[in-house]
């Protein structure tokens, strides 16, 4: 276990760095807990410096990408479960797991949800008993501690990301990004940008193209093709909301 204090914007962001440099030298699978005080919009460490969702998924996805998909990350803060909002199924997944409270909380109640957490295992005694000691034993229309697993963010993200992207403009901006998203994926040229912007024009032409190409970059097919294994379900099963919102989770033994 190792423990840091970073008191800055950049400190933070440092550590993390020095994580993922030890994880891709040795393939550590690790859980990152982190508490400071946050928003809906990101969080504050102690020097009152900001950090956006958005910076913080940037430096987790290196991670997650480095750990093959398997990156825990438990958000000790108020607000920590709106990091869901910035999660997107055309960017890839910057955890496997996500924990953290939906609401503003006391610091007692932080303390208390969490020695209960880490006296349980998601791995080997499933979400829902998980949840409960997270929220104390309450019935679940109290809980403000959640959990939520790579597999449920994708089907979620895409399901809402296709219903508010229909329009005209929307179609232009997604096609940008997915050339932006093609761009930095593969580093390629100006002609080969040009490829690559006639190719999201046709992801972008029909939902199911659209669903396979974004599923392989969210679930890093291309550096881990185990993960396809990993995560089997379908177009129709994800618009549907079927199949086990724990895919992915590795059987205890």
């Amino acid at each position: 276990m190792t423990y840091a204090a970073p008191d800055s914007r950049a400190e933070l962001l440092g550590c993390l760095e020095a994580i993922a440099q030890r994880v891709e030298a040795n393939r550590y699978r690790p859980l990152i807990h982190l508490e400071a005080h946050g928003d809906p919009d990101g969080l504050r460490v102690a020097s009152g410096e900001f950090v956006a969702w958005e910076t913080l998924r940037e430096v987790l996805t290196r991670l997650n990408s480095a750990t093959g998909l398997h990156l825990t990350v438990v958000l000790g803060m108020c607000q920590g479960w709106a990091m869901t909002r910035v999660l997107r199924p055309d960017f890839p997944a910057p955890v496997f797991a996500l924990i953290g409270p939906t609401t503003d909380v006391s610091g007692e109640d932080l303390f208390n949800a969490f020695e209960s957490f880490y006296q349980c295992s998601i791995y080997s005694e499933g979400r829902q008993r998980v949840l409960r000691a997270l929220n104390g034993h309450r019935p679940p229309e109290e809980w403000r501690f959640r959990i939520a697993f790579a597999s449920e963010v994708f089907k979620e993200s895409f399901t809402r990301y296709i219903a508010v992207a229909c329009t005209e403009e929307a179609l232009r901006a997604r096609e940008n990004e997915v050339v932006a998203e093609l761009v930095r994926r593969r580093q390629l040229d100006l002609v080969a940008s040009a490829d690559a912007r006639a190719y999201a024009r046709q992801v972008l032409a029909d939902e199911r193209t659209f669903f396979e190409y974004a599923k392989a970059g969210f679930f890093l097919f291309e550096h881990h093709p185990g993960n396809r294994e990993r995560f089997p379900f379908t177009y129709d099963e994800c618009v549907a909301g079927e199949g086990s919102a724990d895919s992915g989770l590795p059987r205890a033994v």
